[in-house]
This record gives C-alpha cells, structure tokens and sequence, in this order.
C-alpha cells in the first residue's frame, strides 16, 4: 500500500447555469406587458454560492421580479448541486420592434462549463407599433343655457404612446346641436391629424348651436391607424353637456284697420299677429278682448317661431263717440308641450274724430189776435217755438234755449244726442213799445257745453190799431 504522497486538494466546483423562458405569447405590441422566467440551476458536483443573478432586457423595462429574487441585479445565496431556483419577471415592451432580455447567473466557485452561464438569444419576440390614443372634451360655456344659443367646448386628443400614432380619424356625434364651426388642429368634423408622436396632444375648438330643449352633449372618438392598448379611452362621451328647460312664450302684436272713427255704427277691424316666442310646442291659442266677443284665428297651434294671424272686429258706439276714443285690451293664452306659460298681452286706441253742431229753429209765431183786427197789434198774444237741434256727432249737453222776450225765457236739456232737439215754446205779450217800432225782432239762442251760442232771429210786423173819430154834433 503507498498512500502517502503523490495526491493533491481538489477545490469546490459548480456548474451554474441560466435558463430563460417567455411566459407570454405573441402577437406582441408596443406598450404590452410580458411575463418570462429564469429557472438557474447548479450542475455539480460541488454547491454553488452567493449566485450573482442579472437581466439586461432589449427594448424592455422591468416592472416587477419575483420568485427567488425581487430585484435585479440579485444574489442567491446558494444552491445544492442539482438544484434550481426559479424567478418570474415581468416587463413592458417599451417600443415597436425587437424585445429580448440577457439574463446571467454566476457563482463564486468555479465553474466547469461557463457558456451556460448566459442566455442571450431566443425567447424574445418583435413587437408591432401601439398608440394609445385619447380623447377629452370639456364645455366651455357656462349655464344657464337656452334654445338657439352658441356653445364652445375643446376636444383634446392625446397619444399616450408608446408608438407615434398616425392617421388619427376624429369625429363628432352632437345631440340636440349643430355644430356651426372647428378650428385648431382641425378646420371640420370629421378629420384626420396626420400623426402625434408619443405624449404629444392636439386641440380642437368646436362651437355649436343648441337646437332643441333637453340635454344635449356630444360624443367624441379619437382612432389612430395603430393598434390602441386601451381602447377604452378612444371615446368621451359622457358628462360636459348642459341641459335646456322650457321656456314657452307669446307675444301679442294688436293693430286697427283705421285710427279714427266718426259714424256710430262703423265697424274697426282689428288683427292680432300671435307668434311663439318660446322653445315649446303651444297649442290651444285663444285671444280674448274687452271689447270684442269674438276672435277668430286660423290656428291654434304654434311651433317654436310660428306665428298666426287673427281678427276680430267691433262697431262703433254713440258712447264711443262721447267718450272720444275707444281702447281694448286683448291677452292670449295656450297650453305649451311643458313649463309654464304667461298670457300676452297688448292693447290698441282708436281716437274719435268729434263733431259736435247745433242749429237753432225759431218759428215765425201765431198770432192771439184779442182784438179781432187781423193784425199783430197792441195787447195780442205771440206764440214762438224755437229748436235747438243736434245737428255733430256727439251727445250735447247742458242744451240752453233761450229768448229774452218770451216767457219762459229758457228751456234746458240735460243732454241731447245727434239728430234729437230742445224745444223752448214761449209767449209774447205785444207792447206799446212794439207796435211804435212797427215789428218785432226777437233773437233766439242754443248753446251746450260743446259748441258756441248758435242764434236765429225772427221779425214780426206789427200794426198801430185806427183811430176812431166821431164827427162832433
């Protein structure tokens, strides 16, 4: 036996090596998140210790490692010969293209075999282009809003990336709006941005006309030409409206066929142009009128801005005529689709044009001839009747008749309307004084509170009686 001498110290030994695997399958995209494993495994003989772990990944950013590291760079403290340890990573495709990852697992003894000790090819993949794409849009225009009314808001489309996004197809589906222009990164809806690169934006103006009562919003898509990671953000279509309530209203435009009157009996036509001034449907439109009974209009229901005209007519009164003018006052009312609606209103003054006349009649009188001598002579008895007659347009009044020879003097009529009369019939005793002037000239006079003294004179011939002589005896 010779065991001495001639031998030698073997030291440790350990054939670490590194295996990588790409979890996930294709197809892959720009912006895609990938899961891949590294299994390290010690060969033997000896235990491999304090493993230094390492990933250098292409086109890739680690997000999380778990398993027998949580990060990278990592150390395992040992591993027995044939044993592994397994590590998951997860990573983001950065861009379009190739991704890999080189992942490198050594230990501190030596190693037999060291070109396992790296896994650089294979297990990677080619990743296409993928924008994420988006869209916001926000109202500008405060409330409170109305019918007709101009509104302004953005819509700002944005890549996210990763890739540059192209060909951006955006459009514009408005309810209860009509857009009336688009300016900025687009001149009309729809419109194509030709490209955004990643974490660029683009803005859009839109103004719009409201159109009916209710909400209204619009519903805004942004596309681009590339696959999108998050489809959902491509279309905003809730929230930054507004909401128009109803608003019903009518005017009331009265108008007469003649300014004036001056007949009793003559008839004024009046039209009334009714016009739906509101945002609602108005039905049951009636107009009603102080003066007259009956208006007729052709249509009782008014769309929003419609309107209609109506007529009616009233004839003039002896009282109208009196009173110097005529107003009436005319409303219109209906029952709109919703909200609630105040009558209209609108009056109209016909202005009387007034003639007020009179004319005076005095008669020539009959004659109580007391002395039976057939003339107007001393002592006979006169009898006159004067007229007063309404000869305008009005109601006279306070009508004096008046004759200072006569007795009565005066008759008063309280009033007295056109084409009616006051009479005054009065007596004349025949004076001394009358016969000596040879006639009579008595003056009789109308006056009312409307007109001036009208007169009319008559003149009556008187006679002086003989004398009667005797012959003297």
């Amino acid at each position: 036996t010779d065991n001495t001498g001639n031998g030698g110290t073997a030291n440790p030994s350990a054939d670490v090596s590194v295996n990588k695997t790409l979890v996930t399958a294709g197809p892959y995209l720009a912006g895609q998140s990938i899961s891949y494993s590294l299994v390290v495994t010690n060969n033997g003989p000896s235990t491999a210790t304090a493993i230094n772990v390492s990933d250098t990944p292409t086109n890739l950013s680690i997000t999380s490692v778990t398993g027998a590291c949580t990060a990278f760079p990592c150390t395992i403290p040992s591993l027995t010969s044939g044993s592994t340890a397994t590590i998951t990573v997860n990573a983001t495709i950065i861009a379009a293209g190739a991704f890999d990852n080189s992942a490198t697992a050594t230990g501190a003894e030596n190693d037999p075999v060291p070109a396992n000790n790296t896994d650089n090819t294979g297990n990677g993949g080619n990743a296409s282009p993928s924008a994420d794409v988006a869209i916001n849009k926000t109202l500008l225009t405060a409330g409170p809003f109305t019918l007709g009314q101009v509104i302004n808001y953005t819509l700002v489309v944005s890549n996210n990336g990763p890739s540059t996004a192209t060909a951006i197809n955006v459009t514009d589906t408005p309810t209860n709006l009509a857009i009336t222009s688009v300016t900025g990164a687009c001149a009309a809806l729809p419109c194509t941005i030709a490209s955004l690169t990643s974490g660029s934006s683009a803005t859009l103006n839109v103004a719009a006309t409201i159109t009916a009562v209710g909400a209204f919003n619009n519903s805004a898509t942004a596309t681009g030409a590339e696959s999108d990671p998050v489809p959902a953000n491509n279309t905003d279509n809730t929230g930054n409206g507004g909401f128009v309530g109803p608003s019903p209203s009518l005017t009331l435009a009265k108008s007469a066929s003649t300014p004036t009157y001056n007949t009793v009996g003559q008839v004024v036509n009046y039209s009334y142009v009714v016009t739906n001034t509101g945002n609602v449907l108005i039905s049951g439109i009636a107009i009603t009128d102080d003066k007259i009974p009956t208006v007729t209009c052709p249509v009782t229901t008014l769309a929003p801005n419609a309107g209609t005209t109506c007529t009616g007519s009233y004839t003039i009164t002896l009282a109208d005529l009196n009173a110097g003018s005529v107003t009436n006052n005319a409303s219109v009312n209906g029952t709109p689709t919703a909200g609630s609606l105040s009558p209209a209103t609108d009056s109209e003054t016909v202005t009387a044009v007034q003639s007020p006349s009179m004319t005076v009649d005095k008669s020539n009188p009959t004659n109580a001839d007391n002395d039976a001598s057939g003339t107007v002579s001393i002592n006979d008895v006169l009898t006159y009747v004067v007229t007063a007659t309404n000869s305008g347009n009005i109601t006279l009044t306070n009508v004096v008749v008046s004759d200072p020879q006569l007795t009565p003097t005066s008759n008063t009529c309280a009033s007295v309307v056109p084409g009616a009369t006051c009479v005054l019939t009065g007596t004349h005793l025949v004076t001394l004084a009358d016969v000596t002037a040879g006639s009579i000239v008595n003056t009789a006079t109308g006056d009312s509170d409307q007109t001036a003294p009208v007169t009319d004179t008559v003149t009556t011939p008187t006679a002086a009686l003989a004398i009667v002589a005797n012959d003297d005896t």
